[in-house]
């Protein structure tokens, strides 16, 4: 097969490549559970291939381990490729090893990350695809509100009893509930969360838990 070239610079070029033709990095220090590589070939199917392969001269993969076996073991016979030349062996090292820590000098931004789960649990897409494992998505849920945002606890003082309440807002509407109703209610949310992984849908389940 006649590769297709598109020259960047003098040392780099993107270059679509025979996979067969591609070297494993023998100073590779990632560790690629099969759990992994099947989430990377569930993302290219669904999103595509959007992360560029970056190998040396010799064909030596440099970055994108995981994602070349995820292409193998889908059958895909080319890989997109950044091809480097005129690398230092240390230089190859450091983009080897930048590739594969740098992930890990830094966490995510929990608020905003929130904010785009909710959106995608809108859009009723496939939260799998976000790379986070079902148990840190309800870990984020559940640190939020321990019950779902159509359910906002308010705490207010009772006129009448002159005894702390709680209510279940709906919009401008306060309903009280008591102390065990509200034990309950997370129990359900809770036990959801950890069954779906998910709240889309809580509410309907349950109104049916009852039906």
């Amino acid at each position: 097969m006649q590769e297709l070239k598109f020259k960047i610079d003098s040392q780099r070029e993107v270059v679509i490549m025979d996979i067969e033709k591609l070297i494993d990095n023998p100073n590779n220090v990632k560790i690629h559970t099969q759990e992994q590589i099947e989430l990377i070939k569930k993302s290219i199917d669904k999103l595509g291939f959007n992360s560029i392969v970056v190998i040396d001269e010799e064909n030596m993969i440099l970055a994108g381990h995981g994602r070349v076996l995820a292409l193998k073991e889908t059958g895909e016979k080319t890989v997109p490729c950044l091809k480097i030349s005129n690398l230092s062996e240390e230089e190859k090292l450091q983009i080897m090893m930048m590739d594969n820590t740098s992930v890990l000098m830094t966490g995510i931004d929990e608020e905003m990350a929130k904010l785009v789960i909710e959106k995608l649990e809108l859009a009723e897409a496939d939260l799998e695809l976000t790379g986070l494992s079902l148990e840190k998505i309800s870990e984020l849920k559940i640190e939020d509100l321990d019950i779902p945002e159509v359910l906002a606890i308010d705490k207010q003082q009772n006129e009448i009893s002159r005894e702390t309440s709680l209510k279940l807002t709906f919009g401008t509407r306060k309903v009280i509930i008591t102390d065990e109703e509200l034990e309950r209610l997370e129990a359900k949310y809770k036990e959801y969360i950890n069954e779906m992984g998910v709240d889309f849908g809580f509410v309907s389940y349950l109104l049916g838990a009852d039906a």
